[in-house]
């Protein structure tokens, strides 16, 4: 695999949570309190309900909860705890008023609520901690495009993307697996349509700048050719085609090296084509490669020099 493409397969590896149990809602109790939310909580969020079923605004609390928990799909556990008989888990739990509730993650409360909460406010102090619904659409995408099912995965992702237009992963997946089909150019139209706020996300930065490395190395001259023309010093794109070819043909050093001669001839050369490009690069080598440390230095020195 080229060094371009490292860190970058086609979806990186998706972990769904899956509790342990078929159902989502269980009753707690001091002797199942280690099994039902401490061990699980290591597997997926666990939100713990302190009710009494003597009062009102926890009964309404805790079939709130059970719909939501139902809606989710064992996204996460929910554990009812009953104020009147586990006064011992009560007490540990630091619990003054009820209802209340308790998020656990990783065997800690990581979320603490006292008082009526709403669905909408349950949902919210969850999402930190639970996979989308779509995350799955994604798995599943990966499985089909390995089964050699190209086009299934393409039209699962695309369907994904209408179901959760806020979930970046989704374009970014579509983008990958484009582009491992030699798909550049829908690569650029997909990353082109994205809303504004996603434009500036990392990832598609670099998935634009690998597009456009392919694309290039694929239109420009010969390699013969392209040598003979930057006899001409101000021939930038000369040397930006050999830098996209050599980033194909896994030689980031070269790549560099064409990148570094625009930067020194005219650093504002096509909006600053070869300090993006280069960014990019330093990010996938590493900031500890020695290619990367050389080559900044070389930038500093010509920016103060």
């Amino acid at each position: 695999m080229p060094f371009y493409l490292h860190g970058s397969a086609i979806i990186a590896a998706c972990y769904i949570r899956r509790m342990p149990n078929k159902g989502y809602i269980f009753q707690g109790n001091a002797d199942n309190f280690d099994t039902l939310v401490i061990a699980n909580s290591h597997q997926g969020p666990v939100l713990v309900n302190y009710y009494s079923p003597d009062a009102g605004p926890c009964r309404v609390q805790t079939s709130r909860l059970a719909d939501l928990a139902n809606e989710m799909q064992g996204q996460f556990l929910l554990v009812n705890i009953n104020v009147n008989e586990e006064r011992g888990l009560v007490t540990a739990a630091g619990i003054r008023a009820i209802p209340s509730a308790r998020i656990y993650v990783g065997g800690k409360a990581v979320v603490s609520m006292s008082g009526a909460e709403t669905m909408s406010g349950f949902r919210q102090h969850l999402q930190p901690y639970v996979q989308r619904m779509t995350d799955r659409d994604r798995l599943r995408a990966r499985e089909l495009h390995q089964q050699g099912q190209t086009e299934a995965a393409y039209q699962l992702l695309a369907e994904a993307i209408l179901k959760d237009p806020g979930n970046i992963e989704l374009p970014l997946d579509l983008a990958k697996l484009l582009m491992l089909e030699g798909k550049v150019d829908q690569v650029a139209n997909l990353l082109d349509s994205l809303p504004k706020n996603m434009q500036q996300n990392p990832q598609v930065n670099t998935l634009r700048m690998h597009a456009l490395f392919i694309h290039t190395a694929e239109i420009a001259d010969t390699n013969e050719h392209l040598l003979r023309r930057i006899g001409n010093r101000n021939d930038l794109e000369a040397r930006f085609a050999l830098a996209a070819r050599a980033v194909v043909e896994d030689d980031p050093q070269a790549a560099i090296e064409w990148l570094l001669q625009i930067y020194q001839v005219d650093p504002e050369y096509e909006n600053r084509i070869a300090d993006r490009a280069l960014t990019v690069l330093f990010e996938l080598l590493g900031d500890d490669h020695e290619l990367v440390s050389t080559a900044r230095q070389r930038m500093q020195d010509h920016s103060t020099g």
